[in-house]
Formats: C-alpha cells, structure tokens, sequence
C-alpha cells in the first residue's frame, strides 16, 4: 500500500517539475521577446522608455 502512495506521489512531483520548468521557459522567452519590442513600441507610440516599460509591466 505504502510502495503505491509513493509511486503516485513521485508521478506527481514530476508532473509538477515539468510544468514549473515549462513555464519558466515561457516567461524567460516572452521576456525576450517583449524586449526586442521596446524600440518599436517606443516609436509607434512617442513616448521614452520608461513609459514602455511601466506598461509593460501591468
């Protein structure tokens, strides 16, 4: 009984790993992408950088 419990409680933490690390990849590349953007963003719009990234981050 006990070997089971442990068995699913491994299943779990390694779903769970897998989704922290899949979601770290995410925002490490939307991160990325969103900074690339900023020139363009700041073009577009007129404003400095700082206004770019203050929205950025709401």
């Amino acid at each position: 009984m006990k070997k089971r419990v442990q068995e699913a409680s491994e299943i779990k933490r390694g779903a769970m790993l897998a989704a922290l690390l899949i979601g770290a990849f995410i925002a490490f590349l939307n991160e990325n992408l969103l900074t690339n953007i900023f020139p363009g963003l700041m073009r577009e719009f007129s404003v400095a950088a700082s206004t770019i990234q203050w929205l950025s981050t709401g």
